[in-house]
């Protein structure tokens, strides 16, 4: 039988692999694991989330220093456009000065204006009319190539035009140009961090204004992760409004968690929480979801369910005459799990009424193809009481199989738990009338009682194996010859399971109410096709006798819930 498969179920190997880490000996190592692979993830989120916070902080450091360039620029072009507005007398004369002082006292940050006239600066605001003209050469970018469309000259000093010691760039054309003074850029958050300021001719041509030289082109190598491991530095780059200035910042690894020590600190004392709690989640998830209960939920279908036939023997012929149906399920893995094991889940999770429908239907379709066709048996079923309902059992026996006629159906009440007397004695005739007979299984036990053999209208009786593999001489073993004329008495036919030695069986025979017996000296329960080659080998062979019984044996058996937690 395939196990598992393409179709979603887990196949043997996931059973395991989980079967592997859900072991006790191995649950620290599976733990430990998970517990990496979520602190990992932990640390790769708290990276990008460093990754996004330094940016922001770089980002507002570039914007500081291009915010104070681009405010010089736009005042600058507006400055000129005043000028050549308002200042209309003669050029370099005292009325023209005077308008051009005006302006330049405004509290915009640009206290120098200049006139030129034929490439030459005629005059200034601070220096008054100049005795000689300045020339200051070609432009260093002329104004078809800016977007301000104004020449500009980089650093030129100031000496030559009244403000000596100082440095400024000059902007404008043949007429009124402003001078802008140099600018320092704010410090940014991190210790030792770095930038540079540039003026953007194109995307392939920059001028450095102000910083660490070559640190934009550096920028742009780095990519969309922002960070430079071989420098273990972060590095971001923004451009203003204008698209005039850019500017670039670097900072280290290192000054970002000396900038940051608790919050850094906090993460990390917090990644190592969550990856503890989840790997105690994880661990308890997969204990869950591979516990054997849980996989028998999933798994309770027709074909991971197993029906195995136990035949029942008629004491007075030595025919078998008679089946009980017994059932075992495949585990994902493909190991056999017997019903001691899987009974419990099946009661506790209210399965029973599933397992019921796929044992009654598979049996009955199992023996209508194997069963020769002039044999006929009675065939027994275990039933719950909870589910001894005749608007439920009528339908799993009706629309017979082909070739099922000649079968006769027993269901066996598993006395495991108490039920009404009245209410079941009218599930039992009208079950009856559909051929349909009832047997208390496991008499001695449980809720069973003299008084349900009075007051119900059963067809037979099944004494517990406690009778019949009591040790001889033990008050059990006693009690059988008892318990059978007890029963035999009441006019129920007795079947006798648990036999597995000839001395038993003998003892039996020896008795008129042992109607029949099952167990492992007539043979074990077994699938259909060795229970039809025994059948056909039954009058020859006669009882297994001699074999020893094989109890289930929890090496057959996984069952990830009973392992040591």
């Amino acid at each position: 039988m395939a196990i598992g498969g393409k179709d979603g179920r887990e196949g043997r190997w996931a059973t395991k692999f989980a079967g592997h880490f859900v072991l006790s000996g191995n649950r620290r190592f599976f733990r430990v694991v998970v517990w990496a692979f979520v602190f990992a993830a932990m640390l790769i989120a708290g990276w990008l989330l460093l990754s996004v916070v330094v940016g922001d902080d770089l980002s507002r450091q570039n914007d500081a220093g291009i915010g104070e360039y681009e405010k010089l620029t736009r005042r600058s072009i507006e400055l000129i456009a005043q000028l050549e507005r308002q200042v209309t007398a003669e050029a370099c004369s005292p009325a023209f000065l005077d308008g051009m002082r005006k302006l330049a006292f405004l509290p915009d940050g640009i206290n120098s204006i200049l006139y030129a006239q034929d490439g030459a600066i005629a005059c200034t605001s601070n220096a008054g009319k100049l005795d000689r003209k300045v020339e200051f050469g070609a432009p260093d970018l002329a104004a078809s190539e800016t977007a301000a469309n104004l020449d500009i000259w980089f650093d030129r000093p100031q000496g030559p035009l009244g403000l000596p010691g100082e440095i400024g760039t000059i902007v404008g054309g043949n007429g009124f140009l402003v001078t802008m003074p140099e600018i320092s850029a704010p410090e940014g958050p991190f210790g030792r961090s770095s930038r540079e300021i540039i003026f953007r001719v194109d995307d392939k041509r920059w001028i450095s204004r102000s910083g660490r030289k070559g640190l934009y082109a550096a920028a742009g190598m780095v990519g969309i992760s922002g960070f430079n491991w071989a420098e273990w530095s972060f590095y971001g780059r923004d451009c203003g409004e204008l698209g005039l200035y850019c500017a670039a910042s670097r900072a280290p690894l290192s000054e970002v968690i000396a900038s940051r020590p608790f919050q850094i600190g906090g993460f990390l004392a917090f990644a190592c929480i969550v990856a503890f709690f989840v790997g105690g989640l994880a661990d308890r998830g997969m204990r869950s979801y591979w516990s054997l209960p849980q996989r028998f939920v999933r798994g309770l279908t027709a074909e991971r369910v197993e029906c195995v036939y136990q035949p029942v023997v008629q004491m007075e012929t030595g025919a078998i005459v008679g089946i009980e149906v017994l059932s075992r399920w495949r585990d994902a893995d493909g190991r056999l799990v017997f019903p001691d094991t899987f009974l419990p889940i099946v009661n506790d999770r209210g399965l029973s009424r599933r397992l019921t429908e796929i044992v009654i239907g598979k049996a009955r379709k199992e023996l209508a193809q194997h069963l020769p066709a002039d044999m006929e048996l009675q065939v027994a079923f275990n039933i719950s009481p909870r589910d001894y309902k005749y608007d439920f059992l009528r339908p799993l026996f009706d629309g017979h199989e082909p070739d099922t006629a000649r079968l006769g159906y027993i269901v066996e009440i598993v006395e495991t738990e108490s039920f009404d007397l009245s209410s079941i004695k009218l599930e039992m005739m009208r079950l009856r009338r559909q051929g349909v007979r009832t047997y208390i299984d496991d008499f001695g036990v449980g809720f069973s009682n003299i008084g349900n053999l009075a007051e119900l209208p059963i067809d037979g009786v099944k004494l517990d194996r406690g009778f019949s593999m009591a040790p001889q001489g033990s008050l059990w073993a006693n009690m059988l010859p008892r318990a059978l004329e007890l029963v035999g008495s009441a006019g129920h036919r007795v079947v006798v399971e648990g036999v597995e030695t000839a001395e038993r069986f003998e003892m039996l025979k020896k008795n008129r109410h042992a109607t029949f017996v099952q167990g492992y000296f007539i043979a074990r329960p077994m699938p259909v096709e060795a229970l039809v080659t025994f059948l056909k080998s039954y009058p020859a062979s006669g009882p297994a006798g001699t074999e020893q019984p094989v109890a289930a044996s929890a090496l057959n058996i996984v069952d990830f819930g009973r392992l040591k937690r």
